[in-house]
């Protein structure tokens, strides 16, 4: 092979490599959602800084899919001292390290209002507490995994908006949360967003 061919053997790889970077470079990084009152189905917010944003999983027994995004609206009182609530859970079934999950449970929602985040004992739906709490679950460096919980006044909810009509509801959301088991390591959950339609949800 001549010194020419060289050449122009290298410089095609070259450009071809240049192309194909090119092409990686092209595919945009997953962000947050923008803050939106339509049912747009989307959800996401920073757990220390990493972004959660619910994907779904590999379908499983009886051809079901893992939805990444699920939400539970119970318009009636279930109890004496339950009001009506609504729960909200979003999981990233695809990176497999950082956050994996958040669960979010907020109480008597009819119209647009503000939360203060209480205690969360990391149980969903009638097994939670009656108030406003959340929890998330975090794949640590060394691969541990570990369940983080609200405190009381550790964060604040709103609903930007609930309507039972068209089935949708709105809102932001932002906490600190700590360990649940050493109670001494707390992580943050800021700029959450969520806009949901929940007749188009499992």
């Amino acid at each position: 092979m001549t010194t020419y061919s060289k050449t122009i053997l290298l410089l095609f790889t070259f450009l071809s490599l240049l192309v194909l970077a090119s092409c990686f470079d092209d595919e945009p990084l997953p962000t947050l959602p923008p803050i939106t009152q339509s049912g747009l189905n989307t959800f996401g917010c920073l757990v220390d800084g990493i972004l959660l944003t619910p994907t779904d999983g590999q379908d499983g027994l009886g051809g079901q899919g893992a939805s990444g995004l699920n939400i539970y609206y119970y318009k009636d009182s279930l109890d004496a001292i339950r009001p009506p609530f609504l729960d909200i859970f979003a999981r990233d079934y695809s990176s497999g390290t950082g956050p994996e999950y958040i669960y979010i449970y907020l109480p008597s929602l009819f119209e647009p209002a503000r939360y203060e985040i209480n205690h969360s004992k990391g149980y969903r739906g009638i097994d939670s507490p009656p108030h406003a709490h959340l929890y998330a679950g975090i794949w640590q460096i060394d691969e541990t995994f570990v369940k983080y919980l609200s405190l009381d006044k550790s964060g604040v909810a709103e609903i930007i908006r609930i309507d039972t009509v068209n089935t949708i509801v709105s809102g932001t959301f932002s906490a600190t949360l700590v360990d649940e088991e050493t109670r001494l390591d707390t992580i943050q959950v800021t700029e959450g967003r969520f806009d949901i339609d929940w007749s188009k949800l499992d």
